[in-house]
């Protein structure tokens, strides 16, 4: 508490507590910042790529978070009356506004910096939480808090569930580099993460929110009603707490566990343990008119909430995890308006008393406050049960808005007037000598003044000072200073001069009724009928319609196909879709209006509750690639609208996104991104390092026993492009390997990914039935082969759609030596492969651009240009053999290499030309390559084939850079090219493939 002066109060705020005022305004002002920032992402959500994300883990946390960390400090400073650091609650209110801040940048970053964010931001935001509680703890520790204690341990206990929440947050958004960990981790988040959300937002909003408003409604309650806070609250209060902290802990960890429905049955304990605060908090309102402006808005505020907890509950037990996953924005939206409602009211009764002004002042701003209160409570309320009860998106989002901007104007009219009351209004009358005597006495709060740090002298067992006096729990702001009508001492604004309840104004009530029904129904029947028959206002052409009858399909997955792809819908009913995943890996369904399934584990079902159906939408499997194989669902309205006109042609084909960005998806207007020859060729930086060509030598053994992991990392791929890539022991392309004809190779391949993968060797002559299957994340399998014929085989992900696990890096090869290999000096492998950059990082590759064969680069292994940059390395007359594959998914390698002439050609099991004799016709050209004669017979190029290859033998005469590429020279110069730097003999050699 600041320091009180021994000072005669002269009709201003004494020059004692000056910066306390100013303190409030500043706050104030975070917090205004904060609604600003709410309101302005409510208005960009059909704009910001994550607009739930932002709305709740930006602007919502932004904004509930510094209120709470305000006020909590606020009530721990007037309840202990004990001095703080207003430096570092300002510190800890950055802090956690910093948080919120890399939470918003996080969901729009990708890679390092984007995985970092999310890493730092709920880091930031447990520290700010954990130094506050510290604060809290500092404050109360060795004072007498009397019925003040009950309060402070709920708000340190609401404080333990944001910093438990927090951490279920980073559990869900961590992106571990190390590849080993990442796998582990990401496999466990993906098994768990529904578990996972569903204990993060129980602790949120049940624990951090929840028990903060319950804690504060302690001794708040009775305060806004201008009455005693009775022995039986306290009591209660402490019985209460622990079954709270109890359920909210208990439903977390079982949420995370699994058991959704036992988490169901915490939130009734719950609901059941909030009645030991409420009632007693009832009983304290009975006989007490509670005005419009506070109370009517916690109390409705408190009604929310519970209605949202048990709406949640009933569903929890009702559906599982699949329940609360479908429903957190319902949950949230009822929440919200809870925890907004119950600030409003908290506001209008602290920030006229903590601005200062003096009692006739405070009046004054209550009154203006009080007229315009009751039409602004029925706006906020009445157009949240228009939201929450309405099936069209075009009403719930006029209905929000509406209340939106009520409780924005809420905000802003008494932050304004609380403002304006130190300086507007008439003066206060002087303070005669009994008065002014008084004041030296006693502080502003009519309480013995002390000096700064001093604690409160009990006066009676289990009361606080001066509580007898004023009927209210020790250090809130007196309010009953002065009465509305004849200025006289201890009269409460909310009662008239004989003290008895003040009855409210039915004029203005019905007034403020009526304008607010006036306005709801606008904004109903403004989105009843603001769409068109195809439209509605929103992709698929959802319309208002209540009592619309429900039409339920059930769908299956089948391979990369849903069945039946094409589903036909009354036009005005509500549609639902059960999906069943039949195949072997992961699904989902996204429909056109946002609705979506989430992902569906193999033999797994979910169901989508698409809404009202006024017009022909569209549906896809939002995996990458799956929609361009043919994952999609046509739903199609039929019949007549209200106005009698007939549907649009069953056979027309629906919009395809909504005209949204969905990274690659057909129906956006942007084009595959195609950089540069410059950006291309960039120097990727001296810390570059290319990948070793160099042929690995062939073993002795005969037995190969190889472990491949399937893992997702971000690589850098071209310069100045990092990007999500899918590949075999993280790198792309895949470890090359080696053998004989007659080796055996036992591979066992794990998957770390996400997603599912699996594996094809074209080297194996096996049926693929079981050692091509796609296993999940977690799973492994055992490929076991035989090299019975020579050559350079690819292999690669056979999980479809085959060209987009191909386009992401999932290749490799396996060289098995023909019989008699002639030895060469120099041995290098190149393998083909082209790269289709998303827009997205994180997705990696555009399957649309795969489909069209418009690849962004074309690499020779994994990286364009990477060996112009570093060059492989040869001296004038060593043999050179340079191993070449396409593993495609689209292109052919006419390979050559500018400045040589190949002496030796092999190509797909044979010979064509071996050390310059036509072995077809070997009689013709009496040549004997295994006799060492040369002939004259040479090759310009190999003409390798999408998962062909072969390769081919040359000796350089003269030094210089000889350049291999790919002679389709569209594709050279979009990477696929090469440089071989040729040194005389008496030159140093150099290093090899990087």
């Amino acid at each position: 508490m600041v320091a009180r002066r021994e000072t005669t109060y002269d009709g201003a705020m004494t020059s004692a507590l000056r910066p306390r005022s100013l303190w409030h305004r500043i706050t104030l002002g975070i917090q205004a910042a904060w609604a600003a920032t709410l309101l302005l992402v409510l208005a960009l959500q059909t704009v910001l790529p994550e607009p739930r994300w932002y709305l709740v883990h930006t602007a919502g946390l932004g904004f509930v978070a510094s209120a709470i960390l305000v006020w909590t400090w606020h009530f721990a400073d007037a309840l202990t009356r004990r001095k703080q650091s207003q430096k570092h609650q300002l510190a800890r209110l950055v802090l956690m506004a910093a948080g919120a801040v890399q939470l918003g940048i996080a969901i729009a970053g990708a890679g390092i910096a984007g995985q970092a964010l999310a890493l730092t931001g709920p880091a930031t935001v447990i520290g700010a939480m954990a130094w506050h509680l510290w604060a809290l703890h500092t404050a109360t520790k060795g004072g007498f808090l009397g019925r003040a204690a009950a309060t402070l341990r709920f708000h340190a206990t609401a404080g333990a569930f944001l910093i438990l929440g927090a951490t279920f947050g980073t559990l869900l958004a961590v992106d571990a580099t190390n590849d080993s960990l990442a796998s582990l981790w990401r496999k466990a988040v993906r098994l768990h993460h529904d578990d996972l959300v569903l204990a993060h937002a129980m602790c949120m909003l049940l624990g951090f929110v929840g028990l903060t408003i319950l804690g504060t409604l302690v001794t708040f309650g009775p305060t806004i009603a201008r009455a005693r806070m009775s022995p039986k609250a306290v009591e209660w209060s402490r019985r209460a707490l622990p079954p709270l902290a109890g359920a909210v802990c208990g439903g977390a960890l079982l949420a995370a566990g699994g058991f959704a429905r036992l988490a169901g049955v915490a939130v009734l304990v719950w609901m059941a343990a909030s009645a030991l605060i409420l009632v007693p908090v009832a009983q304290s309102w009975r006989g007490s008119m509670l005005s419009v402006g506070d109370g009517w808005f916690v109390g409705a505020g408190m009604t929310w909430i519970l209605a949202a907890a048990a709406t949640w509950a009933v569903q929890l037990l009702t559906a599982g995890v699949d329940a609360g996953s479908a429903g957190y924005v319902k949950y949230g939206m009822l929440i919200g308006a809870g925890a907004v409602q119950t600030v409003i009211g908290a506001l209008t009764f602290l920030l006229p008393v903590v601005m200062g002004g003096g009692p006739t002042r405070l009046r004054r701003t209550l009154e203006k406050v009080e007229p315009s209160a009751a039409a602004r409570w029925f706006l906020i309320n009445g157009g949240m049960l228009v939201a929450v009860l309405t099936r069209s998106e075009r009403t719930q989002r006029a209905a929000l808005t509406l209340a939106v901007i009520a409780a924005a104007a809420s905000l802003l009219l008494v932050a304004v007037l609380s403002l304006r009351q130190k300086t507007a209004g008439a003066p206060e009358p002087e303070a005669g000598p009994r008065q002014s005597e008084r004041r030296r006495v006693e502080g502003a709060d009519g309480e013995p003044a002390r000096k700064a740090g001093e604690r409160a002298v009990p006066q009676e067992p289990g009361k606080a000072a001066g509580e007898q006096k004023a009927g209210l729990p020790v250090g809130l702001p007196r309010t009953d200073a002065v009465s509305p009508r004849s200025g006289e001492a201890g009269a409460s604004p909310a009662r008239d001069p004989r003290g008895h309840p003040r009855a409210m104004p039915r004029t203005r009530l019905s007034l403020g009724a009526a304008l607010a029904a006036l306005a709801l129904v606008v904004a109903v029947a403004w989105g009843g009928n603001g769409g068109s028959p195809g439209g509605g206002g929103q992709a698929g052409g959802a319309v208002s319609d209540p009592g619309a009858e429900v039409t339920k399909v059930r769908i299956a997955v089948r391979g990369l196909s849903f069945t039946p792809s094409r589903i036909e819908v009354p036009r005005g009913n509500r549609l639902q879709i059960a999906v069943r995943n039949t195949s072997d890996q992961q699904h989902d369904l996204v429909v056109d209006n946002g609705a979506a399934t989430g992902m569906i584990d193999p033999g797994k079902s979910r169901t989508v509750d698409v809404g009202v159906v006024n017009g022909n939408m569209g549906g896809w499997c939002s995996v990458v690639g799956h929609r361009q194989a043919g994952m999609t669902v046509t739903i199609v309205a039929v019949g007549k609208d209200r106005a009698g006109s007939a549907s649009p042609s069953p056979g027309r084909t629906p919009a395809s996104g909504g005209g949204h960005d969905h990274g690659g998806i057909p129906g956006t207007s942007r084009s595959p991104l195609q950089p540069t020859y410059a950006e291309l060729s960039a120097e990727p930086g001296p810390s570059f390092a290319a990948r070793d060509a160099t042929v690995p030598p062939a073993s002795a053994e005969t037995t190969h026993r190889i472990a491949l992991e399937a893992v997702e990392v971000d690589k850098e791929v071209a310069p100045g492009r990092k990007q999500r890539v899918w590949t075999f022991n993280g790198t792309v392309p895949g470890p090359v390997l080696r053998g004989k004809v007659g080796d055996a190779f036992v591979v066992t391949l794990t998957n770390k990914g996400t997603m599912g993968h699996s594996i094809d060797f074209h080297a194996g002559d096996v049926s693929p039935d079981q050692p091509m299957r796609t296993i999940a994340p977690g799973q492994s399998l055992t490929y076991t082969f035989t090299a019975r014929r020579s050559g350079i085989w690819l292999y690669h992900c056979s999980t479809k759609p085959l060209s987009t696990h191909i386009a992401n890096g999932m290749y490799g090869a396996v060289i098995v030596d023909p019989p008699g290999l002639d030895r060469v000096d120099r041995e290098y492998y190149l393998i083909q492969a082209e790269q289709y950059w998303s827009a997205n990082l994180k997705q990696g590759t555009d399957a649309d651009a795969v489909r069209s064969a418009t690849p962004s680069a074309v690499a020779f292994n994994g990286y364009p240009f990477q060996y112009v940059h570093r060059p492989l390395q040869a001296r004038t007359g060593e043999r050179v053999r340079i191993w070449v594959i396409s593993a495609g998914p689209n292109l052919d390698l006419p390979f050559h290499v500018v400045g040589a002439q190949f002496d030796t050609v092999w190509y797909e099991g044979a010979y064509r030309i071996r050390r310059g004799c036509d072995v077809s016709s070997l009689a013709v050209q009496r040549c004997d390559p295994a006799q060492g004669s040369a002939g004259s017979a040479g090759s310009q190029g190999l003409a390798v084939a999408v998962a062909q290859g072969g390769f081919v033998e040359f000796a350089p005469r003269e030094p210089g850079t000889y350049t291999p590429l790919n002679h389709a020279m569209a594709y050279a110069e979009r990477g696929a090219t090469a440089s071989l730097r040729v040194t005389s003999g008496s030159e140093a050699d150099g290093a090899r493939g990087g």
